[in-house]
């Protein structure tokens, strides 16, 4: 148990000068392996040809929604956020952008799409009273530890950098250390997550509009249940961003939209070039 404590420790403390190794050395598109810019590791010719999903979708009835106003009939029906932003399909080129996000130190690719997704969500709150307060779906403290980092944390900062909202980082706990979701199936998801999330001050978020943040979505279930959690502490909306959508949410989405309802199509721009949006 020390020796697991203190190896975590020096994961730990070593993170910095292991990520500044990486930054000058490392400098390959985790996409293609061209030579890019140590600042992002996604090259320009990347950069362009991954699809950047343009409008948000109603998690409830899995259509997109131009108008980026939630759907009246569906709010309520569930614990679900009333919008959920994201970037592209996991299997569509992101994969290995979340895989080295994750697992592989590269925090710059969070804080890069929180900006591109920033960008799309001033407009949605650009008349709201008081800025929504951006929350970043948490680790449990020993996983954070072992990490080094929580990279829903690294998009949450970059959508506060691009937006002005506040990030409260640390007001949403995870207080049940779970497995992870990786090989569970839909259900086991949903019971591996329960009771796990808490409020550090309750009523801190009474009145408040929240974004939460996270990574990728595939079931929903962690999303639902820290929307839960919000809800209950007095959020008066809830809207979600992530970077990646797996594919079961869209081949629904997909189906749904089958009939003429051009609300499901996918809506799409191309990232760009600029590192700083």
């Amino acid at each position: 148990m020390k020796s697991s404590r203190a190896h975590a420790a020096l994961r730990h403390w070593f993170a910095p000068a292991r990520a500044l190794v990486q930054w000058i050395y490392d400098s390959g598109c985790v996409i293609c392996g061209r030579e890019c810019m140590a600042a992002l590791p996604i090259c320009s010719i990347c950069r362009r040809r991954l699809p950047l999903l343009g409008d948000p979708l109603c998690p409830v009835c899995n259509h997109f929604v131009p108008g980026r106003q939630p759907h009246r009939n569906c709010l309520g029906v569930e614990p679900w956020p009333s919008l959920l932003w994201f970037s592209g399909l996991f299997d569509d080129g992101y994969r290995p952008l979340i895989h080295a996000l994750k697992y592989e130190h590269q925090q710059s690719i969070g804080e890069f799409f929180g900006r591109k997704t920033g960008r799309r969500l001033l407009k949605t709150f650009a008349n709201c009273g008081h800025p929504p307060l951006i929350v970043p779906v948490p680790l449990h403290p020993s996983r954070e530890r072992h990490r080094g980092y929580n990279q829903s944390a690294a998009i949450a900062r970059g959508l506060a950098r691009a937006t002005g909202f506040p990030l409260a980082h640390d007001q949403l706990r995870r207080i049940r250390r779970t497995r992870d979701q990786t090989r569970l199936s839909p259900a086991q998801r949903i019971a591996n997550v329960a009771k796990a999330f808490a409020v550090r001050h309750p009523g801190y978020f009474a009145d408040r509009q929240v974004i939460l943040v996270d990574d990728v979505l595939t079931t929903g279930a962690t999303i639902k249940e820290c929307t839960g959690i919000l809800y209950a502490d007095g959020a008066v909306e809830v809207q979600a961003m992530v970077i990646a959508l797996a594919r079961p949410i869209i081949k629904t989405a997909e189906k749904r939209g089958g009939s003429g309802d051009n609300s499901s199509a996918l809506p799409q721009q191309p990232i760009g070039d600029a590192v700083g949006v």
